[in-house]
């Protein structure tokens, strides 16, 4: 019988506290009937069980690592549930076909977890998960976690009314407020520290560069807000225009739902899409496009300029000199009062004479241009362009050559003339951005 029961072993040292323990039956997976082959360890366990350990399905091994079944499979249950346990008895094989029809081999064990009962998150009845997400779509996301719940033991609710997302900009973002309102860069000055931050916020898991950010209970977030550590002086349009400064894509008004693939707005470039772990609803798609290369769109950021060519000249230059792994500078910041805008309000996407964005070449006329992207989400002269790239932009590697032509120039429908940039985290290796 897979299912687990529950086992309370006494110490045999009458000063040591008793230990909890289940007992679990679990396997070492071996695909294709090759016993050097990939490796995944699986667990069953029995549903509605308020202690029920589920682990993930595991990375598949390529070998045994020299070692043995067994041996593969402690380490697996390690590195998974981050457990210690001990194998008491082997329980043999079980051969099977998976969906290709070719042989699958199971090596069963049954397992004796040692659970730490008072550090053992997964075991607590009080383990809750707090989803941060954009409130255009957390009803329909709610509808479908539910959906997907099947017969698991989860309570999924909307919480949104006890609590709050918080976050807390760079220096950086206070900069180019003051830019964008016509006041001027900060000179030196700091913001803040994160140090002073409360133990809650986290580095943005997208691109650090965003600042720090916590879901905090509302009493906590309003205190927070009314505290010194708060800047009076920014608002949640700043916090967007940091974010597009960062090139990083947000809610149905960069995502269309159903209309933009994840891979298009760069989402396996922001720690959002794993391809060597786990599987997930759209993976098949996500997967093959990837491999196949045909990742032939991205979003890119854009900078509208004046009508003079000088104008463009010198944001490209200001361009090149900076970072490629840094979001754009408040120099890029053109204040409102010189009315150079990139067109706002419309539905992300819209494809209206005004969100085109068009390509020229040197030499042609203006009716001759080509479309080769679309405006997303803008604020003032800067904005999100979901661009169509020359060759396939599979990697963030892809990102060191340039999407166009060279000598492209890019405008919008209405004619602003736009400097293009990739985003900085494209420059970045996944650890590098936390």
């Amino acid at each position: 019988d897979a299912s687990p029961m529950g086992i309370v072993t006494e110490s045999s040292s009458s000063s040591s506290p008793a230990r909890a323990v289940r007992l679990r039956a679990g396997g070492v997976v071996l695909r294709r009937g090759v016993e050097s082959s990939s490796l995944e360890v699986l667990f069953v366990s029995r549903r509605k069980a308020p202690d029920c350990l589920t682990v993930p399905a595991g990375k598949f091994e390529h070998d045994l690592d020299g070692g043995s079944f067994e041996a593969c499979a402690l380490r697996e249950t390690n590195e998974e549930a981050g457990v210690e346990c001990e194998i008491i008895f082997d329980l043999g094989w079980y051969l099977g076909a998976a969906k290709d029809h070719c042989e699958t081999r199971t090596r069963f064990f049954a397992w004796l977890l040692d659970f730490d009962c008072e550090t053992l998150v997964v075991a607590s009845a009080t383990d809750e998960l707090l989803l941060d997400c954009h409130k255009g779509v957390a009803t329909s996301l709610l509808r479908l976690l539910i959906r997907h719940r099947l017969r698991e033991p989860l309570a999924v609710e909307d919480v949104s009314a006890q609590h709050r997302a918080v976050a807390a900009l760079p220096a950086a973002a206070a900069s180019t407020a003051r830019v964008a309102s016509g006041q001027g860069e900060l000179d030196g000055h700091d913001e803040g520290s994160s140090a002073s931050l409360p133990s809650a916020f986290v580095p943005d898991p997208r691109f650090a560069a965003m600042g720090h950010r916590a879901i905090l209970p509302l009493q906590d977030a309003s205190a927070l807000l009314e505290s010194s550590l708060a800047s009076s002086s920014l608002v949640l349009a700043d916090y967007h225009r940091w974010r597009l400064c960062c090139a990083v894509p947000e809610g149905p008004g960069d995502m269309p739902v159903d209309q933009v693939l994840p891979l298009y707005a760069n989402l396996d470039l922001l720690n959002f899409v794993s391809f060597s772990k786990g599987c997930y609803v759209g993976q098949e798609l996500t997967t093959r496009t990837k491999h196949r290369g045909a990742v032939r769109r991205r979003i890119f950021s854009v900078v509208a300029v004046g009508d003079e060519s000088e104008e463009l000249s010198a944001m490209q230059k200001l361009l090149q000199g900076v970072e490629p792994d840094s979001p754009l500078p408040a120099a890029c910041l053109q204040p409102a009062a010189r009315g150079i805008a990139l067109p706002a309000g419309a539905a992300a996407g819209e494809d209206d004479e005004a969100r085109q964005v068009r390509s020229l070449q040197p030499g042609t006329e203006q009716a001759e241009s080509k479309k080769v992207g679309v405006l997303h989400s803008s604020s003032g002269n800067i904005g999100l362009c979901l661009l169509r790239c020359d060759g396939a932009f599979n990697t963030a590697e892809s990102f060191r050559e340039a999407p166009l032509a060279a000598d492209s120039q890019l405008s919008t429908g209405a004619g602003l003339r736009l400097a293009l940039r990739a985003p900085p985290y494209a420059f970045l290796s996944p650890g590098e951005k936390q």
